[in-house]
């Protein structure tokens, strides 16, 4: 797989990293390559995104990233995915930010509470305050699961969350 993320055809290497966050969970449990997660943390990376064409290398890094967490353990967390992650939260594109939405209540339950109320708390705030609601909405169907993996008292903070949105009448969609 290395040698397709290096080859001299462009098309190769886009092939190659939008299919990298698969092939990385597949190598779960086995000998994992430390390039190949160096190189899907480039995924976010304006030299490798301008290889396709409307973020779909971007798209395929948020897309897989539970998978690639998964195979590589919480331990890489801080060390490595959590700076991709936040290059992730940070791009525009409505599409990147629903799915990483949608797969918020996996990553909590992979890197444990520790991590979820320091670095995802404010991850949830952010899409609570994005002007999408299906971005909302993403989160909000699967906040239980999110929950679970936190304290009591960070459930508690999430409860004035709820009422401010049964309390908006133009927010009749999410309620």
């Amino acid at each position: 797989m290395l040698s397709l993320l290096k080859d001299a055809h462009k098309i190769v290497r886009a092939t190659a990293y939008k299919n990298l966050g698969p092939f990385i969970y597949e190598l779960k449990g086995g000998k994992l390559s430390l390039d190949l997660l160096k190189e899907f943390c480039r995924m976010a990376d304006s030299d490798v995104t301008s290889l396709g064409k409307d973020n779909e290398i971007t798209y395929s890094c948020a897309y897989n990233f539970p998978a690639v967490l998964d195979a590589v353990g919480r331990e890489r967390w801080e060390s490595d995915l959590l700076r991709v992650y936040e290059k992730l939260l940070k791009i525009q594109d409505k599409k990147i930010k629903i799915t990483l939405s949608e797969s918020l209540h996996e990553i909590a339950k992979l890197i444990g509470e520790t991590y979820t109320e320091k670095y995802l708390f404010k991850v949830i705030d952010i899409f609570f305050k994005d002007k999408s609601d299906e971005i909302k909405l993403g989160v909000i169907k699967h906040i239980a699961d999110i929950m679970t993996v936190m304290s009591d008292a960070k459930r508690e903070a999430l409860v004035g969350v709820f009422e401010e949105f049964q309390m908006d009448q133009k927010k009749w969609r999410i309620r």
